[in-house]
């Protein structure tokens, strides 16, 4: 009879199976240690190693035709346990420890741990890569600011990406100040530390009574990329004599802002001037005596017809038309008021015009061919000169 091992009482499914139950369980110590041809269970060949054959005891009792009573008792077989490495056991070295509860921290330890962590969050996304110098001369271009940027190919990210200097917006007088864009906070640090040194050594050329000054900079003003006397000379922001508040050059940082009242300005005559591949702007001044556009415009077609080329340039736009203009448009973002009752405000936009060329050559050809060029033409029987004066706006 079968019975399943996790139930020891259970009965034979059926009496037809009895039979063959008493034979499958009287040969279930044969199952595990195996038997030989003569039927005892002695042969060691089909014998499992490291496993013995349980006892068994068999008792029958007497049986009648019409009732069979078998019992018999038998010593299962039980498999020994294997040890299995348990889960948390077996992955201990890859699975993460537990989060400690933080420790309690004190009333002033909490504070500094919150000023801490705004100070990293506000310096993480600082922006400040725009650093603007004032107070220097208004004569002053592009290259000369980018003669002192890094010269070295591993250091191309430490350059100057543009160079704008801030104009008035109504009579685009330049203001002597710049702002210098970076592509991150510490390019321009490096720039401005640079600007601190060069110009310490200006001063101290500047001081020098025996021309030997060379020899008495400290090592913290030196270099040892180049010499004292190559780098002043490259020097040409400001002179030696240049004495600021604080004897350092008013260079302070800033966020990347958007264009000058007097840029927005300048887009709107691109716009209508027409071109757009690579524009260029020149400034006219009149001296002595004011004309109209309309006289510019006579001048600049007479001088084509001459040299049988016609200038590639836009008409020219009279300054006082400025103050007819949005003055949202000068006055957003914008300290500088119009000085509409100053005298030498309004002279100003009554002699000045804004050309557009097509081109940054178109426009330097112009600059040399109009440039301290006198205009004579006659005025109810009078002649009267007018000199004008041509200069190049980097936009």
């Amino acid at each position: 009879m079968i019975r399943p091992r996790w139930l020891a009482r259970a009965k034979a499914l059926s009496p037809v199976a009895t039979p063959r139950a008493r034979l499958l369980s009287t040969t279930s110590t044969a199952a595990f240690n195996g038997f030989n041809r003569s039927g005892s269970n002695d042969d060691t060949q089909w014998a499992i190693p490291g496993r013995t054959a349980p006892k068994t005891a068999t008792a029958t009792t007497p049986t009648t035709a019409t009732t069979t009573a078998t019992t018999t008792t038998t010593t299962t077989f039980t498999p020994p346990k294997l040890s299995h490495p348990k889960p948390n056991d077996e992955f201990a070295q890859w699975r993460k420890p537990r989060a400690q509860s933080p420790a309690k921290l004190l009333p002033h330890e909490l504070v500094s741990r919150r000023r801490a962590g705004r100070e990293f969050s506000k310096n993480d996304g600082r922006q400040d890569h725009m650093l603007v110098v004032e107070g220097l001369s208004p004569s002053l271009r592009s290259s000369d600011f980018s003669r002192l940027a890094a010269r070295d190919i591993s250091d191309w990210s430490s350059g100057i990406n543009e160079v704008h200097q801030e104009r008035d917006p109504w009579t685009l007088d330049p203001l002597g100040t710049y702002r210098i864009s970076f592509s991150s906070h510490a390019a321009a640090t490096v720039y401005q530390a640079k600007l601190d040194r060069l110009f310490r050594l200006a001063q101290l050329k500047l001081r020098s009574k025996t021309g030997l000054w060379a020899n008495s900079v400290p090592a913290s003003l030196r270099s040892p990329a180049a010499t004292p006397e190559d780098e002043v000379q490259v020097f040409t922001l400001a002179p030696g004599s240049y004495a600021p508040r604080g004897g350092r050059l008013n260079a302070r940082f800033s966020r990347v802002k958007g264009k000058w009242p007097w840029q927005r300005l300048v887009d709107m005559l691109v716009r209508r001037s027409g071109f757009t591949v690579e524009p260029a702007v020149v400034l006219l001044h009149m001296h002595h005596s004011a004309i109209s556009a309309t006289d510019l415009q006579a001048f600049i077609d007479a001088d084509g017809e001459v040299r049988h080329e016609p200038w590639a340039t836009s008409k020219p736009y009279h300054l006082a038309t400025t103050l007819h203009e949005n003055q949202a448009l000068f006055t957003r973002d914008n300290t500088r008021v119009a000085l509409k009752d100053d005298h030498a405000f309004r002279q100003k936009l009554r002699n000045r015009f804004v050309i557009v060329c097509e081109s940054p050559d178109v426009a330097w050809r112009f600059i040399r061919s109009w440039n301290q060029r006198t205009l004579t033409r006659e005025v109810e029987g009078q002649t009267k000169r007018t000199v004008l004066t041509a200069s190049f706006i980097e936009v």
